[in-house]
């Protein structure tokens, strides 16, 4: 398949997130990179924004809705990387069962093709 390294790059994002995510412990997610700086996310934001974002965006660029709340009930390490997992699992899936002509239609959002995302 023509696209196939998107589904392939997405693979090893999610990797990465979770691969990075699992290095810290739940008493260092209110740190900043830089304490003395407020626009730098603590670990815990991050966490959020990731999570938010790559949820809203697989659903208004791709239409690929994975049927689950983006954060976790509890924020705790463990418990973000376990909704990111199962979320990131599921869009990863999605990925691989579409075709070429779905990566070349228009995107819901009316800007392009989903492969020029």
């Amino acid at each position: 398949m023509t696209y196939q390294f998107i589904v392939d790059s997405y693979e090893t994002e999610r990797i990465k997130v979770l691969s990075v995510w699992s290095m810290f412990k739940d008493e260092e997610l209110p740190i900043r990179p830089h304490s003395q700086d407020a626009r730098g996310r603590s670990v815990q934001e991050q966490m959020v924004h990731q999570c938010v974002s790559e949820d809203l965006w697989f659903k208004q660029i791709l239409g690929i809705d994975v049927g689950a709340p983006p954060l976790p009930e509890t924020e705790t390490r463990i418990e973000f990387m376990g909704r990111y997992a199962q979320d990131s699992s599921r869009r990863l899936d999605e990925l691989g069962h579409k075709d070429e002509a779905w990566w070349e239609k228009e995107s819901s959002s009316g800007t392009g093709s989903h492969a020029s995302h």
